[in-house]
């Protein structure tokens, strides 16, 4: 039996307090490597986010810059919009 490798579309991540920056940064761009299209890292310390596309490369949103979305998806977010829905 062959067994196939599943990776999300979009991975989003939002760092804790007790979470390194490079640790979660890392897995999102392990999941970038492996065919994830798009991944997010919302860092709610200063209201701020990383994303990262299928080429690996990693891009700082913060207030009312839209944010990148699923090819497809019709979505237009900012960032402040984000964290406006989280209860942190």
């Amino acid at each position: 039996m062959v067994l196939k490798s599943i990776q999300p579309d979009w991975a989003i991540e939002i760092l804790s307090p007790d979470q390194r920056y490079k640790q979660v940064l890392s897995k999102l761009l392990h999941c970038a490597e492996y065919g994830t299209e798009l991944g997010w890292l919302l860092d709610p310390e200063d209201a701020s986010i990383l994303v990262v596309d299928s080429d690996r490369r990693v891009r700082e949103l913060k207030n009312s810059d839209h944010l990148l979305v699923l090819t497809g998806v019709e979505l237009d977010i900012t960032v402040q919009e984000v964290f406006s829905w989280l209860n942190l």
